[in-house]
């Protein structure tokens, strides 16, 4: 039976053990290089913020830990005027402000992605190639739909919290979706969309290939 995306539906038993080899390897590959993957994305992650919202000036973007977890650490300072909720904060060279992310938060749309990729069978071998090509870009669109918004929204609730405590902001909306399964789902619609590009890009290739072969 067809699949949602084009491919057939694995046995339900199939799926599962390919689900759980794949859960394992991908923790595995956490634990090994999670913490240098996320150190990798520091500059992108940086840029982004940059981009999201010029009013405030990275004084540091490094890794760190707290407790257990290891975490990336954003260090800031106001670069110009800010106004919330009427009231005006000016900049002071003195002043800075500082926000937390952990390290697993960054990493669990792209494992999520990574795993149900490996775990889903694909229907013909030409779409493993186009899997492998197309989740690199996918990856980096999570992560950017990802950490540049929970740290500017972690950096936007200092301030909302002292002078406008309780306003509907899309920017904490979208945090808090994060923060309550929205990574999971992200990763999950990356799988699924990578999956559903390879199957029809392999199978439009056959079609071209048909018509060639048969004018």
């Amino acid at each position: 039976m067809p699949g949602p995306i084009g491919n057939v539906w694995p046995k339900p038993l199939e799926l599962a053990l390919r689900l759980l080899l794949a859960l394992l390897l991908v923790l595995a590959l956490a634990q090994r290089y999670g913490r240098d993957m996320a150190e990798a994305l520091l500059p992108l992650i940086g840029h982004s913020l940059v981009w999201l919202d010029d009013h405030y000036r990275i004084i540091d973007l490094t890794l760190g830990t707290e407790g257990a977890d290891s975490v990336i650490r954003l260090r800031v300072t106001l670069a110009r005027p800010l106004v919330v909720g009427g009231h005006l904060i000016l900049p002071d060279a003195r002043g800075w402000g500082q926000v937390t992310t952990p390290v697993g938060n960054l990493l669990q749309a792209p494992l999520v992605l990574l795993g149900l990729l490996l775990a889903w069978p694909a229907r013909r071998w030409r779409e493993w190639p186009l899997r492998l090509l197309f989740i690199a870009p996918v990856a980096l669109l999570l992560v950017l739909l990802n950490t540049p918004f929970a740290l500017w929204g972690h950096l936007w609730d200092l301030h909302a919290h002292s002078y406008e405590p309780g306003r509907f902001s899309p920017l904490l909306a979208w945090v808090r979706l994060l923060d309550s399964g929205g990574r999971l789902l992200l990763g999950m619609l990356g799988a699924v969309a990578v999956i559903a590009l390879s199957s029809r890009f392999v199978g439009a290739t056959r079609g071209a290939r048909a018509t060639e072969t048969h004018p």
